[in-house]
């Protein structure tokens, strides 16, 4: 549908890092996959990662706004420095890194 139809709010919800997640429901639990869907706030989710206590080895990430000159190179670089190296992509937009460490 077109988005344009529904009314325009704004409403404040909780915000929690992935770090807080997991210490709640993955508590010194291997992660082996991870799947990230967060509409252009992947950068921002991945920071609050703590990748020393929680290390996916393979996440799969839809990067929204991949089609702006410089959005994947950004996303690659910050996976990059991170110990994660671009494997594969299942679409233009959903790229698979794997744990290179």
């Amino acid at each position: 549908g077109n988005m344009e139809t529904f009314p325009e709010f704004v409403c404040d919800v909780p915000a929690r890092t992935l770090t807080s997640i997991m210490d709640w429901w993955a508590k010194d639990t291997p992660i082996g996959f991870l799947s990230l869907d967060v509409e252009n706030y992947e950068i921002q989710a991945l920071s609050g990662l703590d990748f020393n206590r929680y290390r996916p080895k393979i996440i799969l990430m839809e990067i929204g706004r991949w089609n702006i000159e410089g959005v994947i190179d950004e996303h690659m670089e910050f996976m990059k420095n991170r110990g994660y190296i671009h494997t594969s992509s299942l679409t233009d937009h959903d790229f698979v890194f794997i744990d290179r460490t």
